[in-house]
């Protein structure tokens, strides 16, 4: 039983971390080939009957990432 114990415990901690990690929306900006970033907090509710509205944040601008010539090839086939 002391295996299994911990299995359960080690998941609780996985979903525990999972719930309360950020998720991440990206895009490629075509001008100029940066990588824009924001974070999206409580998108994943893990509380049964409490509702928060999900938040996003303007985290990072990565410039010149990708080359301009493939940013703007790219902007119009990848959507996120």
């Amino acid at each position: 039983m002391l295996f299994g114990q911990s299995i359960d415990q080690k998941l609780d901690l996985l979903l525990k971390d999972w719930y309360s990690s950020h998720d991440m929306l990206f895009c490629i900006h075509p001008v100029d080939g940066s990588i824009l970033i924001w974070l999206v907090d409580w998108l994943d509710e893990y509380m049964p009957g409490c509702y928060r509205q999900a938040q996003i944040s303007f985290h990072a601008k990565l410039p010149n990432t990708i080359p301009v010539g493939d940013a703007i090839s790219l902007t119009n086939s990848v959507f996120l």
